[in-house]
């Protein structure tokens, strides 16, 4: 599993954590140094079920501050959504951060 960072048609950059799909998207950001911020925040964030608010199809990952730093993809069942999860939980803290090609 693995960060990768882009920049979108609107110039802002963003990030998605995927496996072989992704998993999370980000909001855009206006530089890279905003963008790089927010994975940090995830990597810190991700693993703390805590900052977890879900529902039977997706699921946001939270800041200490209550904002939104990320949005999973929409899933099919509760049990897909839970297992997403797990998967961020248990790899996001050492995930590398690769551009897109």
């Amino acid at each position: 599993m693995f960060f990768e960072t882009f920049e979108w048609k609107d110039g802002q950059f963003y990030f998605n954590f995927k496996e072989e799909k992704v998993i999370l998207k980000s909001e855009g950001y206006t530089t890279t140094s905003a963008r790089d911020n927010g994975i940090e925040s995830v990597k810190k964030n991700g693993t703390d079920e805590s900052k977890y608010e879900f529902d039977e199809n997706n699921f946001n990952i939270k800041a200490g501050n209550g904002q939104v730093i990320a949005t999973s993809v929409i899933f099919s069942s509760p049990e897909e959504v839970k297992e997403a999860m797990e998967k961020v939980i248990e790899n996001v803290e050492n995930a590398p951060v690769k551009e897109r090609a």
